[in-house]
């Protein structure tokens, strides 16, 4: 989160998850499915089927 300037409130937004769990995925780790949403944040890409 820090890596890309984001708190956890941020991060939870744009993955439409609770602080909670990202907190939860921090110290438990991801689904393999969050992990790659999260590449994708940190990547700067725009949700799924967003206008480019």
């Amino acid at each position: 989160m820090g890596q890309v300037g984001l708190n956890k409130a941020q991060v939870a937004a744009r993955l439409g998850l609770s602080r909670n769990s990202v907190a939860k995925y921090e110290v438990e780790g991801a689904p393999v499915s969050i992990a790659y949403a999260c590449a994708a944040v940190a990547a700067g890409l725009a949700p799924w089927g967003a206008e480019q």
